[in-house]
C-alpha cells in the first residue's frame, strides 16, 4: 500500500493536492456522527451534496475516504490519517513544549541518555491526547500502535522486552496504566489461557499477576519473558518543519 504523503505547510497537502477546509469539515463530521445523513444536517447541507462533495474529494486524491456499513459510515485508515493531520494544523504544535512519555518511556530515555527535552510522564493514551492538542513537541509510546495513528513513520528508540510477573496462581491480574499491556493480554488469548483482570495500577501490585518491560522490571525470580516490541517516537515538530531527534 502506498503512504500518504501529508504536509501541513502552509495549507493541508495531501499527495500534492490541497484540500478545502470545507472538505475536511465533512470528514470531520462523518467520523463524529458515524452517518453521512446526521452529518449534512450538522452542516446545514443535503445527504446528496454531502455524499457528492465525498465523492469528488476521493476521485481527486485517489483514495478511499469513507466506508459504509450496517452500522453507518466510517472513515478509512487513509481518511484517518488526513483527519489527524488536520487536527495538527489547527491545533499547532508547543515547539518548546515537553516530550510525553510513560514510565516506561522515561526509564528508557534515563538510561540511554537520549534526550534533554522536558518530560511529561503519563501514559500512552493520554500522551496521545495531548499531543493531538499540541501540546507536546513529541511523544515515545510503548505500544508501538498508538504511532500509526499518526501518518508518519516513527522512529523506533528502543526494542524492549515484555514479562509477566506471577504472584499468582489463579491467573488474576492487573492491567498496568502503561507499558504494552495490548501484547501482553494477546498473548493470554492466544495461548487460549483463561485469566480474569481484576483492577488497572499505577504500580505493580504485590498480589495480582502484571505485565511490565524489562527497562521497569524488578521482580526478575517470578517474571517470564512473554514478547518483544519497539518503544517508538513521534516527533510532532517535523511536521512544521523543524526536528526533534532522541535517536543517537
Amino acid at each position: 500500500m502506498v503512504e500518504l504523503r501529508i504536509d501541513l505547510r502552509p495549507a493541508l497537502m495531501v499527495d500534492g493536492k490541497e484540500v478545502s477546509g470545507k472538505r475536511l469539515e465533512i470528514l470531520k463530521k462523518v467520523d463524529e456522527k458515524k452517518s453521512q445523513a446526521e452529518a449534512a444536517f450538522e452542516l446545514g447541507i443535503s445527504p446528496p451534496v454531502l455524499n457528492r462533495a465525498v465523492k469528488q474529494m476521493e476521485e481527486r486524491l485517489g483514495i478511499k475516504l469513507v466506508e459504509k456499513g450496517v452500522r453507518g459510515s466510517f472513515l478509512t485508515p487513509d481518511g484517518k490519517k488526513i483527519l489527524n493531520a488536520l487536527e495538527l494544523l489547527k491545533g499547532g504544535v508547543d515547539e518548546d513544549g515537553p516530550i510525553g512519555v510513560s514510565p516506561i518511556g522515561k526509564a528508557l530515555l534515563e538510561k540511554r541518555g537520549r534526550s534533554d527535552a522536558p518530560l511529561e510522564v503519563s501514559n500512552d493514551e493520554f500522551n496521545f491526547k495531548l499531543a493531538k492538542l499540541g501540546f507536546l513537541r513529541g511523544v515515545v509510546f510503548d505500544d508501538p500502535v498508538y504511532s500509526f495513528e499518526f501518518g508518519i513513520t516513527p522512529q523506533t528508540i528502543g526494542i524492549e522486552k515484555l514479562y509477566l510477573v506471577k504472584n499468582n496462581d489463579e491467573n488474576r491480574f492487573s492491567e498496568l496504566r502503561y507499558g504494552a499491556q495490548r501484547i501482553g493480554f494477546d498473548y493470554l488469548d492466544k495461548s487460549c489461557l483463561k485469566y480474569e483482570v481484576v483492577k488497572k495500577d499505577n504500580n505493580p501490585p504485590e498480589d495480582l499477576n502484571y505485565f511490565i518491560e524489562g527497562v521497569a522490571l524488578t521482580e526478575r525470580e517470578r517474571a517470564k519473558l512473554v514478547a518483544e516490541h519497539a518503544i517508538t517516537f513521534i516527533d510532532l515538530i517535523t511536521l512544521y518543519g523543524n526536528h526533534t531527534e532522541i535517536n543517537k
